[in-house]
């Protein structure tokens, strides 16, 4: 093998056959009253900067601490929609963050990353050679 093809690099295309959830870090994670509010089967993503042009800044804190959405989200009023970065529908209900997941700096599409696919494939061949030893070391 030449050493160039060592490195080669392959643009790979796949398809997911079962739910798939490729993390961002925890740290990267929307929490609910801080970086997105809930209104009205509408997911909004709040622009920080931009509520606090809009909301005075020791109130905005306490409201984030708190992660009180409902607070902020009626301070903001009429302005909601100008301080938001993305609005989905969706029917969530719950208090818990929204994980994120690793997206191409360039795209914005999800992708993921080789290291996830290599440790994944460490995992099955891991299994299958020790199920291999194990059934070898029954027949001796």
């Amino acid at each position: 093998m030449e050493t160039n093809e060592l490195n080669k690099k392959y643009e790979l295309q796949i398809e997911i056959l079962t739910p798939l959830h490729v993390g961002a870090g925890a740290e990267k994670d929307w929490v609910q009253g801080a970086d997105f509010i809930v209104d009205d089967n509408q997911v909004h993503v709040l622009n920080l900067n931009k509520v606090a042009q809009f909301v005075n800044i020791a109130d905005l804190t306490k409201a984030l601490l708190e992660k009180n959405g409902k607070f902020i989200k009626d301070k903001l009023g009429n302005n909601l929609d100008k301080c938001v970065d993305t609005t989905f529908v969706s029917n969530y209900s719950g208090t818990n963050d929204i994980k994120t997941f690793i997206k191409n700096g360039l795209t914005n599409k999800p992708i993921i990353p080789g290291s996830s696919l290599k440790g994944a494939i460490r995992s099955i061949l891991t299994d299958y050679l020790l199920d291999e030893n194990s059934k070898r070391n029954k027949r001796l």
